[in-house]
C-alpha cells in the first residue's frame, strides 16, 4: 500500500509569478495538493478565486495559512497585517518584519503581539474567502520560546490541523516560482543574486510536469492533502 506524502507549495503570494507556478503546478501536474498561503505579502488577493476554486474541488487541495513573522529577503519586503504599532516588537524601524526568527529571538519579542498577529493574518486569509485547512509556519518561526504552544492553542480553537513536527517520510516542502525580474530579487547576504529564482523556476516546471506523480508512485508514495493525512492518524 501507497504511504502518504504532504507535497507542499510554500509562499503563495510572496508574487504573481510564484501563485502563476503554484496553480500551474496543481492544474498540470497533479502531485501538489497543499498549498500555503502568506497572509502579509504582497500578492496574497492575486488569483485567489482561482486557488479556493481548486480547494472546492471535491477537496483536490488544502489551503493553508503560511504563519510568517520575517521577511528574509534584501530587496523584496513585507510586514504585518496588523496595525504596525499594535506589534511593534515584531517590526524593524521601517515597519517590515525582521529578516528572520533569530532575530527576533535576540532582540525580544511580545508573544501577545505574535498570537495578535496570527489572528490577523488568519483573518485576511477569512476576509478573501479561504478558510484555511490548516496552519505551518514560515521559517519555522513557532520554534521560538513559548510561541509553538500558542500556535497549537490557536488552531485548535479554531479547528484547523497543526502538525509542526513532520518528518521528513511524511513531508516535502516546494517552492514553486517562475523566473521573472522581479523574482531574481529574492537573494539575500550569502546568496547569489537570481539563484534563488533559476531553483524555484526548476521546482516549479518539475512539479507541473506529470511524471513527478508517476515517480512517486513508483517509489510506493501517495500525495495527499492535510485533511487525508488527519483522517490517516
Amino acid at each position: 500500500m501507497a504511504s502518504p506524502v504532504i507535497i507542499r507549495a510554500d509562499d503563495y503570494g510572496c508574487d504573481i509569478a510564484a501563485n502563476a507556478a503554484i496553480l500551474d503546478c496543481i492544474r498540470l501536474g497533479s502531485a501538489v495538493k497543499n498549498v500555503s498561503v502568506l497572509a502579509c505579502a504582497p500578492a496574497t488577493a492575486d488569483r485567489v478565486e482561482e486557488l479556493i476554486e481548486f480547494q472546492k474541488r471535491d477537496g483536490a487541495i488544502s489551503i493553508g495559512l503560511h504563519y510568517c513573522l520575517n521577511s528574509e529577503w534584501s530587496e523584496i519586503k513585507w510586514g504585518p497585517v496588523s496595525p504596525r504599532d499594535t506589534v511593534a516588537t515584531l517590526v524593524e524601524p521601517d515597519g517590515h518584519f525582521t529578516p528572520t526568527p533569530m532575530t527576533l529571538h535576540q532582540r525580544g519579542f511580545s508573544l501577545d503581539e505574535a498570537e495578535r498577529e496570527l489572528e490577523a493574518q488568519f483573518q485576511r486569509l477569512l476576509q478573501l474567502g479561504i478558510r484555511p485547512d490548516y496552519i505551518d509556519e514560515h521559517m519555522g518561526v513557532a520554534w521560538l520560546p513559548g510561541l509553538r504552544d500558542r500556535v497549537a492553542r490557536f488552531a485548535e480553537v479554531q479547528r484547523v490541523i497543526y502538525v509542526p513536527n513532520l518528518t521528513g517520510e511524511q513531508l516535502r516542502v516546494f517552492h514553486p516560482c517562475y523566473r521573472t525580474p522581479t523574482t531574481e530579487r529574492f537573494w539575500h547576504e550569502g546568496l547569489t543574486p537570481g539563484a534563488v529564482a533559476i531553483e524555484r523556476d526548476q521546482e516549479a516546471h518539475m512539479l507541473s510536469n506529470p511524471s513527478y506523480a508517476e515517480a512517486l508512485a513508483a517509489e510506493g508514495r501517495r500525495s495527499v492533502t492535510y485533511r487525508e493525512l488527519a483522517l490517516l492518524y
